[in-house]
């Protein structure tokens, strides 16, 4: 997998990530929330469209748990010197320990409804998470949903005052 790795404003990628995604929510009659620390004109050296293809599997899987009326929640922010975005829903949550579902092919309920799924999303996260020199891991949220965050580095950082500031909060 080779990236595309190029300056993105942080603000309008994730106006552009709520509009794409939040057709398949209203779909399910879940919501969409998007919350976040930037400023418009802050940016990032990233492959746009492989960070939104991760953001979509992983609100495409938050859909497959979420009730309806519910919501999911993106959050972007920085915190040690990385860019988060940090995916989270109320469904049902994790059932297994969450490091095992980023393995090739793992799905974690062969029985649920959902049986067009590959077991390759969340393995395909991690590749791209993994390409742009960052990470990524799955928890149970305090809701008794799932959360699914990943980071990566912000040593490119375009507008690093606005950054810094964000950093401290």
């Amino acid at each position: 997998m080779v990236l595309n790795i190029q300056e993105t404003r942080i603000v309008e990628f994730l106006s552009s990530i709520k509009k794409n995604i939040s057709c398949f929510c209203e779909d399910n009659n879940v919501i969409l929330k998007v919350s976040h620390s930037f400023k418009d004109k802050d940016c990032n050296y990233f492959d746009a469209f492989r960070i939104e293809e991760m953001l979509l599997n992983i609100v495409s899987n938050s859909l497959k748990y979420t009730k309806q009326d519910d919501e999911i929640l993106l959050e972007s922010f920085i915190k040690n010197n990385l860019l988060v975005f940090k995916v989270s829903d109320t469904g049902k949550g994790f059932k297994s320990q969450t490091d095992m579902i980023f393995n090739k092919y793992y799905k974690e309920n062969e029985n649920t409804s959902h049986k067009n799924s590959s077991g390759l999303g969340l393995y395909i996260c991690k590749l791209i998470a993994e390409k742009h020199n960052g990470n990524i891991n799955a928890y149970n949220n305090a809701q008794g949903g799932a959360t699914v965050e990943f980071s990566i580095p912000t040593d490119n950082i375009c507008n690093r005052t606005a950054i810094y500031s964000a950093n401290k909060n």
